[in-house]
């Protein structure tokens, strides 16, 4: 069955290359026959996982192929309308095909080298559409930030599909397992191939401090933004998904994993609160949502993974697509005017993340998971409270969460049944690295619901941050010296 959706996946990759050489041509035709092929290829892929007897690795596949084409096919009917009279449409047309065929591949492949081939072609084609933006200013900068992190995480992967192919012997996903035996001693070679995989999945995910290529493809177009923000970053956790058996017998470098999450959870939040433009907010909980995926596979939790990738993909899509309708309304969206004291309940996600993670046996992922939850079912009350009654504020909550809890936990379950989780074991150093992220995180929305000033330093630095370009460096000497050296240039 693996080998029959291995054919079909070549087949409809091969179609999207076949439209992609003949989209400057006619571009306009293109992109709809490709939001076509994408269509019947979510269609075919949701009713193969419906209906075939699959493995697990074959089950992820389908899934994230399922996703995959879905917002394919969102983002070039999108593009049909938002992109028509554009001057290099043609080169627009080839590049977001190839990028979708791309992405398909490395969704569904099982062969590393394969895999490999399509992150680096991605790589390629989102350098190019970036460099489709407004002003040759903007290109330049998305474009040069891009290529810069993109040539550090492109190495990093090569370095480590190398080592495992040559030390394994064998280019498949699912031999990994068999070569690294529960509790073996796992070869230097592994080892390195376990620490360049991590690089390469913390830039593709644009964690911190690799981050700002993401910020600065907030000028690309708003279908190109799409694809970026619900499809591209994913690679990073559909890498460490697939490398699932490497990554979990190394403890060390699970670690590393859900160290560089916390911090860019943390880091995408803060980015977010400092803000103004809509794009950039996007940007930012890009940021933070695609370092709480890389937090859950550091946690060994593969089947909360791939949900969040799901459940992140379809809602970044659908915000991007609809960020140009997005109204300013003063007042609307705060919880600034909510009741005397109730901003102080945003603190407790922390407090009951600790009491939970000392007293019960939940493993952290799923404490993690509820605390997250705590924290945005206080947030919708206290959003809610502002806007109407307590009592009709309450049923709203509780008619939308509700039904979502239970939709999320039927997924997760039929995930956990495909994905083996090898859970890390709970010990005091993730414990209390997942314990000031929280905390952090309690903070930031208590200070965004309060709407308290930050000092000078701090909101300087969050600022810097933001940005996507780093802060350009004095020039030796102090500003007195650099003074008088563009007076005598002057005279």
């Amino acid at each position: 069955m693996s080998d029959l959706v291995q054919c079909a996946l070549a087949l409809v990759v091969a179609g999207f290359l076949l439209i992609a050489l003949g989209g400057p041509a006619a571009p306009l035709r293109a992109l709809r026959r490709a939001s076509r092929l994408a269509a019947s290829s979510a269609l075919g892929a949701l009713t193969a996982l419906l209906v075939l007897p699959v493995d697990a690795f074959t089950y992820t596949a389908l899934v994230l192929l399922t996703l995959g084409a879905t917002l394919a096919f969102a983002a070039l009917a999108f593009s049909v309308r938002h992109m028509r009279g554009d001057d290099r449409l043609g080169a627009y047309a080839r590049h977001v095909v190839l990028l979708v065929a791309a992405t398909l591949l490395g969704a569904g492949t099982d062969d590393m080298l394969l895999f490999a081939a399509a992150w680096l072609l991605a790589s390629r084609v989102v350098i190019e559409l970036l460099a489709h933006t407004a002003t040759p200013a903007q290109a330049v900068t998305a474009a040069g930030r891009a290529r810069t992190s993109f040539r550090i995480g492109d190495t990093a992967l090569l370095l480590a599909v190398g080592l495992v192919v040559l030390f394994s012997g064998q280019s498949d996903f699912e031999g990994i397992g068999t070569q690294l035996a529960p509790g073996a001693n796992v070869a230097a070679p592994m080892l390195v191939a376990a620490l360049a995989l991590v690089v390469a999945v913390v830039v593709r995910s644009a964690g911190l401090p690799a981050h700002r290529w993401l910020l600065a493809s907030t000028a690309a177009p708003t279908p190109v933004c799409a694809l970026l923000h619900a499809g591209f970053v994913n690679a990073g956790g559909i890498a460490a998904i697939k490398f699932a058996p490497l990554l979990s017998a190394l403890p060390v470098i699970m670690f590393a994993l859900l160290a560089s999450g916390a911090t860019a959870v943390v880091g995408g939040t803060a980015i977010a609160l400092v803000r103004v433009d809509v794009k950039g907010r996007l940007a930012g909980s890009t940021v933070a949502q695609m370092g709480y995926m890389l937090v859950q596979c550091g946690l060994g939790a593969y089947a909360h993974a791939l949900f969040h990738i799901l459940a992140h993909g379809a809602f970044k899509a659908q915000a991007f697509l609809r960020a140009g309708s997005e109204v300013s309304v003063p007042g609307a969206g705060t919880l600034a005017a909510t009741a005397r004291g109730a901003q102080w309940l945003l603190l407790l996600p922390c407090v009951a993340f600790f009491v939970a993670a000392w007293t019960s046996h939940l493993a952290l992922a799923d404490l993690v998971l509820l605390s997250f939850a705590l924290t945005l079912a206080i947030e919708a009350l206290m959003l809610a409270w502002r806007r109407t009654c307590l009592r009709t504020a309450a049923v709203r909550t509780l008619v939308v969460l509700v039904p979502a809890a239970l939709a999320g936990a039927a997924v997760h379950l039929a995930l956990s049944g495909a994905i083996d989780a090898a859970a890390l074991v709970k010990h005091a150093p993730s414990t209390h690295l997942l314990g000031a992220m929280i905390g952090a995180l309690s903070l930031l929305a208590f200070v965004r619901a309060k709407r308290v000033e930050l000092p000078a330093p701090v909101h300087t630095l969050l600022v810097r941050l933001a940005r996507a370009e780093p802060p350009a460096r004095a020039a030796p000497g102090g500003p007195l010296v650099t003074a008088l050296r563009a007076a005598r240039r002057a005279n």
